[in-house]
């Protein structure tokens, strides 16, 4: 059984500037492409990079279990708050978004339309959670998903919004809104299994993006100009100082000023010092 719930903060939260344009058929803030063609209002560019780990590639946590051992061992499941590719060090779970000015809301290309109601999947999977960090846009929905043959207790405190609270049996679903924008992820848990952890960002915008087990990302249709990035992990939570080609970057609280141009932009490879970790 589906069930749809709404979380609305309490506080009054001010927007900032306005939409640029709108298309017949879209919802507000979309940008149809030909459209801005025609006026020369904006072009789009990509935005591609990595983050690998600056040193020899850690042994992943073990978990230890306390609940539905019987079925939860058997999956073996290792600790994901830090997962490094042994191949490349590539750093999983990064998580880059761009974060909003006051005063200045970023026009949203057209390609986002479709998905911008779409449910979003949380899933108790395996007795984590699936995707360990997932982002999503407050114009979607957050489907927490149970496919175990267990209970979980899927719980997020939010700084903008009223708390989840999603006590789901064995294969069941519930649906929930998210409807402010979030500072930064929120931690996901479950009371039921204190092992299982995750993360939820949450922007009014669908610019962000989750490295893979490579320590890849691409955000793409980003409007040209000039915008600042917010870089951020579990552990660390802000990313404040990288490395590239050998020299060494301070980010002031994880924020760094990045020029998009029409077209590929390569945000480069970039180093993380592996004391940002302990």
């Amino acid at each position: 059984m589906l069930r749809s719930y709404s979380v609305i903060g309490l506080a009054i939260v001010a927007t900032a500037g306005g939409w640029l344009g709108s298309t017949f058929g879209q919802p507000e803030g979309f940008v149809s492409v030909a459209a801005a063609e025609e006026e020369g209002a904006q072009s789009w560019g990509n935005l591609s990079g990595q983050f690998v780990y600056g040193g020899e590639p850690p042994a992943a946590e073990k978990l230890t279990l306390n609940k539905d051992v019987a079925f939860c061992a058997q999956f073996d499941t290792p600790s994901e708050r830090l997962l490094v590719n042994k191949e490349n060090r590539g750093i999983a779970n990064v998580v880059l978004w761009l974060e909003k000015p006051r005063g200045k809301t970023p026009p949203i290309h057209e390609s986002y339309a479709k998905t911008a109601e779409a449910d979003v999947v949380l899933a108790n999977d395996k007795c984590r959670f699936a995707p360990h960090v997932v982002t999503m846009r407050t114009t979607q929905k957050l489907l927490i998903k149970n496919d175990d043959a267990v209970a979980h207790k899927t719980a997020a405190y939010f700084k903008r919004n009223l708390p989840v609270h999603a006590v789901s049996a064995a294969n069941t679903e519930d649906q929930r809104s998210v409807r402010r924008a979030e500072r930064e992820p929120v931690k996901v848990s479950c009371s039921i299994h204190s092992w299982m952890t995750g993360w939820l960002l949450v922007q009014d915008h669908p610019y962000m993006a989750v490295t893979d087990d490579q320590g890849r990302f691409t955000i793409k249709n980003l409007p040209a100009g000039e915008w600042t990035f917010q870089v951020w992990h579990e552990i660390p939570e802000a990313v404040t100082t990288a490395t590239s080609d050998g020299d060494a970057h301070t980010w002031e609280k994880g924020r760094l000023t990045v020029t998009i141009k029409p077209g590929e932009n390569d945000f480069g490879t970039w180093t993380l010092d592996p004391e940002l970790f302990q």
